[in-house]
């Protein structure tokens, strides 16, 4: 099995849902993708849940997260 990270960086997010950098950030607000940040500068999102995302599928549901 290759060794694929869990960890999306906001370019590798793009190119999977194949939208811009602003309509990511768009999504991020309106609270339909959420972004992790550690560190300073280091903002990523979640493989999982950007895959049922791109499915139609709601990844937060059921965990508490205001749904918009």
């Amino acid at each position: 099995m290759p060794d694929i990270s869990i960890r999306l960086r906001e370019r590798e997010v793009c190119q999977l849902l194949c939208c811009s950098k602003s309509h990511l950030y768009r999504l991020h607000k309106q609270g339909k993708l959420l972004r992790r940040k550690e560190g300073y500068k280091f903002t990523y999102w979640i493989r999982k849940e950007v895959e049922a995302y791109a499915m139609g599928i709601n990844p937060y549901a059921g965990e508490g997260v205001a749904q918009v």
